[in-house]
């Protein structure tokens, strides 16, 4: 009984140690980049209080603005592209 269950195992405990490393490895990335962004507009209120640049704020908010906008709509549809996989193949499973 136990050497039926071991390459199903394996494969679970698998999948399931390379998906919690990906995960893992994104979310520091994504750490990483929020601090870098982070530092970037730190110095640029910097270097703007020492006048030696003059950021339009107004500006940069609608650059950020259309950034976060455009994340967030292609995120939403690759969940919508992978949800209509989901349902195909569930259909093509019940016939």
């Amino acid at each position: 009984m136990a050497t039926d269950l071991a390459p199903f195992a394996g494969t679970v405990g698998g999948g399931f140690i390379v998906g919690f490393i990906t995960g893992y490895a994104i979310k520091k990335v994504i750490k990483l980049a929020a601090v870098i962004v982070g530092l970037f507009i730190a110095a640029l209120a910097y270097l703007q209080y020492q006048r030696i640049l003059n950021v339009n704020w107004e500006r940069v908010q609608a650059l950020s603005q259309n950034g976060i906008t455009w994340v967030a709509d292609a995120l939403a549809h690759t969940r919508c592209v992978s949800s209509r996989n989901i349902v195909k193949y569930r259909d093509s499973a019940s016939v």
